[in-house]
């Protein structure tokens, strides 16, 4: 739940406007996505962060959908960043 809610902080900002879920970010899209570990755990919300395709709730209340980043630089940006995240949490 902690590495969705940072996940959300890179992708959006800490004070992006948006009423955001952990919760949806973690949901699994497909059974391969199931499971509790680092790895599945980090794929899920990173496939999330960058394809996008979960519902939010903007600053006005009105529900949106994530759309998917396509700017290569700021994908290549965000991946480092979940990257660096999830190896902090490597015991």
């Amino acid at each position: 739940m902690e590495l969705a809610m940072k996940a959300i902080g890179i992708r959006f900002g800490e004070d992006g406007g948006a009423e955001i879920s952990a919760e949806e970010v973690l949901k699994p899209t497909r059974r391969e996505d199931e499971g509790a570990d680092l790895w599945v755990v980090f794929n899920r919300i990173q496939e999330k962060m960058i394809r996008g395709g979960f519902k939010y709730k903007t600053h006005r209340g009105r529900m949106r959908t994530a759309r998917s980043i396509k700017n290569f630089k700021r994908d290549l940006e965000l991946n480092e960043q979940l990257f660096a995240l999830a190896t902090e949490y490597i015991a």
